[in-house]
C-alpha cells in the first residue's frame, strides 16, 4: 500500500496529495505524488557523494601544499638512479604511518602494505586507492629468518618516472586520507640508498 492517496483536483497544475501519518492526514502540495523514502534515499546517497568527494579534494589540495613535496619529489629521483637498495619510505615520526617507494627497472613502484593498517584504515584505503584505480594485488614472500612463506597483500602501482608528480600526489594524498595526517605534519624520509 502507497504512502500517499492523490485526489483528482488540480490547482495550478499541482495535485494535492494527502499524506497518512499515525492515522492523520495533512494536506500538502506536490508536484508529483512522492514517496518519502525515495526522498531520503536521494538526499543520503547525494551527501555520501558530495563527503567522499569533499575528502578526495581535501587530500588533492594538502598534496600540493604540504611543504616537504617538493624534498620527496627529490628523494624519488634520488632513488630512480639508484640500483642498490633503491627503496624510499616517507613516514609520520609520531605514529610510524608510511607509504613506500621502489625503483622497479626505473619505473617508480609506489607500495601500502596492508597489514601495516587498521581495519577502518584498510576500509578508507580501499575506498581511496579505487578512485586512483590501483587495486589490491597478492604475492608471495618468504621470511628471511625462518624461510616461511607468507602472502603480502599491498595497494601498489608502477609508474614511469614522467608521472612523477602525479606519484607524490597518490602518496601524500594516501598519508592525509587514509592516516588523516595534518597539512604540516613533518614527514621523516628513510633512503635505502643511505
Amino acid at each position: 500500500m502507497s504512502n500517499y492517496v492523490g485526489t483528482d483536483k488540480v490547482k495550478s497544475r499541482v495535485k494535492i496529495v494527502r499524506y497518512r501519518s499515525l492515522g492523520r492526514s495533512a494536506s500538502l502540495r506536490a508536484p508529483y505524488p512522492v514517496r518519502q523514502d525515495q526522498v531520503l534515499r536521494k538526499l543520503s546517497i547525494l551527501l555520501l557523494l558530495a563527503f567522499i568527494i569533499g575528502c578526495g579534494e581535501r587530500s588533492e589540495v594538502a598534496a600540493h601544499s604540504h611543504p616537504q613535496r617538493a624534498e620527496i619529489k627529490k628523494a624519488v629521483v634520488e632513488m630512480l638512479a639508484q640500483s642498490t637498495d633503491p627503496f624510499l619510505i616517507v613516514e609520520d615520526p609520531m605514529t610510524q604511518n608510511f607509504i613506500q617507494f621502489y625503483n622497479e627497472n626505473g619505473r617508480i613502484l609506489i607500495d601500502l602494505p596492508e597489514d601495516a593498517l587498521t581495519p577502518a584504515e584498510t576500509k578508507t584505503a580501499r575506498n581511496y586507492f579505487r578512485r586512483w584505480d590501483i587495486r589490491m594485488k597478492e604475492n608471495e614472500d618468504r621470511d628471511p629468518k625462518t624461510g616461511n612463506i607468507f602472502i603480502n597483500r599491498s595497494w601498489r602501482e608502477t609508474y614511469p618516472p614522467e608521472q612523477i608528480d602525479k606519484v607524490v600526489n597518490l602518496a601524500l594524498g594516501a598519508l592525509f586520507e587514509i592516516y588523516g595526517i595534518s597539512d604540516s605534519t613533518h614527514l621523516t624520509l628513510t633512503k635505502g640508498w643511505k
